[in-house]
């Protein structure tokens, strides 16, 4: 998880290796605290990888009666950036700023955690008919192809998902319907191999990935 090999760890006190200095930091103030009075701690901590990223951990740590103490870590680096994500959407949100600008910035944070996606939101008009309204990667000749198609259940999986309110999957673009092969074959170059869209009726936006 860490990046320290075993022979680089023997000698070291596992929370001060996992430090920013580990000869010279001290515990975080609140892990010392409770280690001195009820000699155990559970917790969140952010602690440093090898090539110094930062990994968020639950830990939990008991003393042992002798010296030391026991610890086991599990990475809950994925939950807290989307915690954070979405802390700054609402913070965004309150500030009134303009939703295509909101979404956009919304859609390349999800692409940095997950590099792997491309994140977009189509809208659905009164006709029910879709349209981009935030697709930062998704490529313009899948966009334009996009734009005014009439949702239903019948022509792929953005068009479905918004047809039923409901999350839709496409496995597979490369196995298109022939009547979508050049929107299926505009991601398949862009190497999207797979869409995953869900619909939300009551918003009139949906999301896919």
């Amino acid at each position: 998880m860490f990046g320290w090999s075993a022979q680089e760890a023997i000698g070291q006190r596992p929370l001060q290796l996992l430090q920013a200095d580990p000869q010279h930091a001290p515990l975080p103030a609140h892990v010392q605290e409770a280690l001195d009075r009820h000699g155990r701690f559970c917790g969140d901590v952010q602690l440093l990888h090898r090539d110094g990223h930062a990994i968020w951990v639950a830990a939990a740590i008991n003393r042992l009666p002798q010296s030391g103490e026991a610890m086991v870590f599990t990475d809950i680096t994925f939950s807290k950036r989307f915690e954070a994500l979405q802390k700054q959407a609402l913070e965004d949100a309150a500030h009134e700023r303009p939703l295509p600008q909101l979404l956009h910035s919304l859609c390349r944070d999800v692409e940095r955690i997950a590099p792997e996606l491309a994140v977009g939101v189509l809208q659905v008009d009164e006709q029910g008919c879709l349209h981009p309204l935030a697709c930062p990667s998704l490529p313009r000749a899948a966009l334009e192809r996009l734009d005014g198609m009439h949702s239903a259940p019948d022509m792929g999986a953005c068009s479905a998902a918004a047809f039923l309110a409901q999350p839709v999957t496409d496995a597979d673009l490369r196995q298109g319907q022939p009547q979508l092969q050049g929107l299926q074959q505009s991601l398949v170059d862009a190497g999207l191999l797979a869409c995953w869209p869900a619909g939300s009726r009551p918003s009139s936006t949906m999301t896919a990935r």
